[in-house]
C-alpha cells in the first residue's frame, strides 16, 4: 500500500490498518512530484495508492499506469464513517429497547418507568435539534457522546425517582445532583470550547445533555413533595 498523505492521526490509523491486514506500508514524502511518485509506484508495484484529496487528480494517471487502485483519503474516510454510523444507529436502537426493558423489570410501574425514561428521551431529541439548528453534521463522536449523555440522564432520573416524596430526602438528592451536574458541565464545557474537532463534538453534545437531563429530570422524574398533616 503506497501512501502519500500528511502526518496526521488518519495517517497513523492507515498504518495500523495496513499492519493488521498484513500488507506492506510504503510511505511517500508529500513533497514528491507526480514523476517521483510514478517512479516509486512503478518500482514497488502496490495494489493501492492512498493520497490526499488535493493530489488525487494529479496522481490518477500514475495509479492507472501501474495497475494500482487510487484511493482518496477523504472519500474513503467518509464512506467508512457512513457505513459505521448506520451500524452504530442500529446498535443504539437495540440498546434503547434493552434499556427500556431493564428499567421496566426494575421498577414494574408504568408511571415510574415513563418518568425515568422520558427525560432521557426528550433530552436526546433536544440535543439532535440543537445540533441540527446549529448546522452541525452528526459524526461518530456525536453519537458516542449521545450515549454518554443518555447514561447521565438515566442516572439523574433514577436518583430523582428513588428520592421518594419526603422533603429532606429530596433536598439531599437535589444537592448531590446539583454538585455532580455542575462538575460534569464544567468539564464538558471546557471540551466544547476546544479547537480539536473530536473534543468539541463530544463536549458540546454532552454539555447540552447535562443541562437538558437535569432540568427535565427535575421537572418530570421527581416526586411531588408529600404534605404532612397538622395533627
Amino acid at each position: 500500500v503506497a501512501v502519500q498523505i500528511a502526518k496526521t492521526p488518519e495517517a497513523l490509523a492507515v498504518y495500523g490498518a495496513t499492519a493488521v491486514v498484513g500488507a506492506v506500508f510504503l510511505p511517500l514524502n508529500t513533497a514528491y512530484t507526480a514523476a517521483e511518485v510514478d517512479y516509486f509506484v512503478g518500482d514497488a508495484a502496490p495494489s493501492l495508492l492512498l493520497v490526499d484529496p488535493a493530489r488525487a487528480e494529479a496522481l490518477a494517471t500514475v495509479a492507472s499506469a501501474h495497475g494500482a487502485q487510487l484511493l482518496d483519503l477523504k472519500d474513503a474516510s467518509e464512506s467508512l464513517v457512513v457505513a459505521y454510523r448506520e451500524r452504530v444507529l442500529w446498535a443504539l436502537a437495540g440498546a434503547a429497547v434493552l434499556l427500556a426493558l431493564t428499567v421496566w423489570l426494575a421498577l414494574r410501574a408504568p408511571r415510574r418507568v415513563l418518568r425515568v425514561l422520558l427525560p432521557m428521551a426528550l433530552t436526546t431529541l433536544l440535543i439532535l435539534a440543537v445540533l441540527r439548528v446549529a448546522g452541525v453534521e452528526l459524526t461518530l463522536f456525536h453519537l458516542v457522546a449521545l450515549i454518554l449523555a443518555a447514561g447521565l440522564g438515566l442516572d439523574y432520573a433514577l436518583f430523582f425517582d428513588h428520592a421518594g416524596d419526603g422533603h429532606a430526602d429530596q433536598l439531599r438528592t437535589l444537592h448531590a445532583l446539583v454538585v455532580c451536574s455542575l462538575t460534569t458541565l464544567l468539564v464538558f464545557l471546557l471540551l466544547a470550547l476546544s479547537s480539536i474537532p473530536v473534543l468539541r463534538a463530544i463536549g458540546s453534545t454532552v454539555t447540552i445533555g447535562v443541562v437538558g437531563n437535569f432540568v427535565l429530570g427535575l421537572l418530570i422524574a421527581r416526586h411531588a413533595v408529600a404534605v404532612e398533616g397538622d395533627g
